[in-house]
């Protein structure tokens, strides 16, 4: 059975099938019942799953000390922006500038911007935030955001919550899968690939695949990128998410799908379940990025896995004071237990990735 008549009206309206981008656009953004867009009317859903921030402070005291070592490329005399899109209940931004306070760092200098489409994630992240003495502005949409000459722009997994296509590949030839609706019973089809930005993709990354498959394809990767490009001057974008370059996604032979669904802090691979009651996401194609933030006026300063990432800059001394500060206690255990997460490969240490983005920094794009 559907979980919202209303909502399945609303994706196939007088069609019999739409493209699966087309669907999971619906099922997640949708005002009324989309994952995402009814959270931004009704507090305490998304809570089928943690990001990183929610779990410890050990992630935003990294990536304060990241932006200290950044201060240097910008005048002292300008205020820098820290921008963060997808702020979520502002965890992170907490974190981050409770450490640039410690640090020394004075609201002269700073101001935040946090952007954050849930209206009652904006008001909790106000209370959690009226403590900071740096200046803070929220906006709801990226497309509200201001030019800034100087900023260091943070998105933790942003990318992965974008829409996207699916492509099914059978010995090598792909097609495009819709989703087609009998009655109550939804079921997959294939066709050919719908839109050209989606095939140009494909024939950047795929073209040499030759077994029998599925990748996906988020296309909207230049449109976020190129509004961030156009709202700074100079500046330093962080973009943490979980994937990899395309040829580690997927294998040349029968690529595996990366796409899953979470719902209570479980994960299935079934998208047409729980239509709007569940968060359905892939994989990063980090190439992908790599190539449209380029075009969009970015260079590449850093690649790398988030361990690494973590690593530079002092998880391990965290975890040492941590262990070694006085009884391990089942609360102080928990805490090294999620920071060591971060780093270990079984955890988020190899899955999650960081690409580190310069505008108008150096000519060579190195900002080590």
């Amino acid at each position: 059975m559907l979980s919202h008549q209303e909502l399945t009206n609303r994706i196939f309206g007088s069609k019999t099938s739409v493209s699966f981008y087309e669907f999971v656009t619906s099922i997640l953004h949708d005002p009324d019942y989309g994952y995402y867009g009814r959270g931004r009317k009704h507090p305490g859903i998304y809570r089928d799953f943690y990001t990183a921030p929610e779990l410890t402070n050990a992630f935003g005291i990294c990536i304060s000390k990241f932006i200290i070592s950044q201060l240097r490329f910008f005048p002292a005399n300008e205020k820098l922006a820290i921008i963060e899109i997808g702020s979520g209940r502002g965890m992170l931004m907490q974190d981050i500038a409770d450490n640039l306070l410690q640090a020394g760092i004075t609201e002269e200098r700073l101001e935040l911007v946090l952007i954050e489409q849930n209206i009652s994630f904006i008001n909790e992240a106000k209370q959690r935030l009226s403590h900071i003495k740096f200046p803070i502005t929220f906006f709801s949409n990226l497309d509200e955001l201001p030019f800034f000459d100087s900023a260091v722009v943070i998105c933790n997994e942003l990318f992965d919550a974008l829409p996207f296509s699916r492509i099914r590949l059978n010995s090598g030839a792909p097609s495009e899968i819709f989703v087609k609706i009998e009655g109550e019973t939804i079921h997959e089809i294939e066709k050919e690939i719908s839109e050209e930005k989606v095939e140009k993709i494909y024939n950047r990354w795929f073209s040499d695949l030759t077994g029998s498959g599925e990748v996906e394809i988020a296309p909207g990767f230049d449109i976020v990128l190129n509004r961030i490009s156009k709202s700074i001057n100079k500046g330093v974008m962080l973009i943490i998410d979980y994937g990899d370059l395309a040829h580690r996604l997927y294998a040349e032979q029968d690529p595996h799908p990366t796409m899953r669904c979470y719902r209570n802090h479980k994960v299935s691979d079934d998208p047409y379940e729980f239509l709007g009651e569940q968060d359905v996401t892939c994989s990063v194609n980090f190439s992908e990025l790599i190539y449209e933030a380029i075009i969009s006026g970015f260079s590449i300063a850093d690649f790398t896995d988030s361990r690494s990432f973590f690593i530079r800059w002092g998880i391990l001394e965290q975890l040492s004071a941590l262990a070694g500060n006085g009884r391990l206690d089942i609360e102080k255990y928990n805490e090294i237990q999620k920071i060591k997460n971060l780093v270990l490969p079984s955890g988020m240490g190899d899955i999650f990735k960081v690409l580190l983005l310069e505008k108008g920094i150096r000519e060579d794009g190195l900002i080590y």
